[in-house]
């Protein structure tokens, strides 16, 4: 079975991602980008919220790209379990998204405050979503057909 052209592209966003989260998590801690969602702390230290899986200023919370994986792995079967797993990629890209904006050292890309890699990261943090929420919703228009 041929796997569709959204799920291809989910998958390949996924990867990016993922790999951005990983280097977010490392930018993070060495500089210090606590996760403040709506300005909302945990009061821990980075390197605590990292482990924890409460995510950092540039990385997402590392149980999220667990069940990204797994909505992943589920999606190509044709049934409603992947139907389900597909409406869940597309769930999990609309949060990491918004996750990414609602971030302040987000905010900081726009005005120049970020070192470029940091930034890279930050804008990666949220195009990589979009791109991955677009396949995830081409993969469920296409099961419908």
């Amino acid at each position: 079975m041929r796997t569709p052209r959204g799920l291809r592209l989910a998958r390949h966003a996924a990867v990016a991602y993922t790999a951005a989260c990983a280097a977010g998590s490392v930018i993070s801690i060495k500089r210090d980008y606590v996760a403040e969602p709506l300005g909302i702390r945990t009061g821990n230290s980075v390197r605590t919220d990292v482990v924890r899986g409460n995510g950092a200023g540039l990385a997402a919370p590392w149980n999220m790209i667990v069940q990204l994986w797994v909505a992943l792995a589920l999606a190509r079967r044709r049934d409603r379990i992947g139907r389900r797993a597909r409406a869940w990629l597309a769930f999990l890209a609309a949060m990491f998204v918004a996750g990414s904006v609602g971030e302040p050292v987000s905010h900081r890309v726009v005005t120049r405050e970020l070192p470029p890699a940091d930034a890279t990261v930050a804008v990666a943090n949220i195009v990589l979503p979009i791109a991955l929420l677009g396949g995830a919703l081409a993969s469920l228009v296409d099961d419908r057909s």
